[in-house]
């Protein structure tokens, strides 16, 4: 489906398969992962004419060493980002053995036209969202609950400190705020060095989290189950309003 102003929306193109990720760089570029023919590998479409037609790639594989010995694995993508119309990034999970995968980050730096493929370290689950606000600096979110932090792009990862229980849904305000919010709504975790750690306050949402964004530091929003939506901003210590609760705020 596709739109130009966001009222109205028109059937355009059809994958092969169930998408697990969709990504437009360009009002015309744009790159889809889909799950058609197996339960271990994502293939990678990509449309040059806004979704009217796709070009189905090679499926996603992965080098590793697995047990001492070299193997490559297939991939399953569960979440594309772009952070310029050029820089890419996905996550994912790479099967090992019944009940275990590896987590899987992918970049790209043409667009989405060619990507290289690496095993997230010492990881037992696969990488289920991933966040980032620049070229180098970004958050992996692992089916665990479990968040990593790069600083290089991805080329070497590092647990976080203190991060909210899983599962939790992030968002990252142009990177000078990371919040996450406890899919229960008991907990909302912020970060302010990049993920590295987390201070957690305690919450008493009235329904389940789905969803949060922040288009900057200083305005977010949550939503979750029943119509349930929260905003975040900045206001001055003597503002009050009913259902209000204290958050924390970035560093000015």
């Amino acid at each position: 489906m596709g739109t130009t102003d966001g009222a109205t929306w028109a059937e355009l193109g059809k994958l092969p398969g169930t998408s697990r990720g969709l990504w437009f760089v360009t009002p015309s570029a744009g790159v889809a992962a889909d799950h058609h023919d197996s339960q271990s590998r994502t293939h990678l479409n990509r449309t040059e004419n806004g979704g009217k037609s796709w070009t189905r790639g090679h499926p996603c594989s992965v080098d590793a060493v697995v047990g001492g010995l070299a193997r490559t694995l297939g991939c399953m993508v569960r979440d594309i980002r772009f952070v310029s119309p050029t820089i890419g990034f996905m996550g994912g999970g790479a099967p090992v053995d019944m009940g275990t995968y590896w987590g899987v980050f992918s970049r790209s730096a043409d667009g989405g036209a060619t990507w290289t493929h690496s095993v997230l370290p010492d990881t037992k689950h696969a990488v289920d969202r991933i966040h980032f606000w620049s070229e180098k600096d970004g958050l992996a979110v692992l089916a665990s609950g479990q968040t990593l932090w790069t600083a290089d792009g991805g080329a070497t990862w590092t647990g976080s400190a203190n991060a909210p229980a899983w599962r939790s849904f992030y968002a990252s305000g142009e990177g000078k705020i990371l919040v996450g919010v406890n899919e229960n709504g008991r907990q909302i975790g912020y970060s302010f060095n990049g993920g590295r750690t987390f201070s957690s306050r305690p919450a008493n949402l009235p329904a389940l989290t789905r969803d949060v964004t922040f288009p900057d530091s200083r305005h977010g929003y949550l939503v979750g189950q029943h119509g349930m939506v929260y905003r975040y901003r900045i206001v001055s210590a003597e503002y009050t309003s009913p259902g209000m609760f204290g958050a924390a705020a970035p560093p000015q």
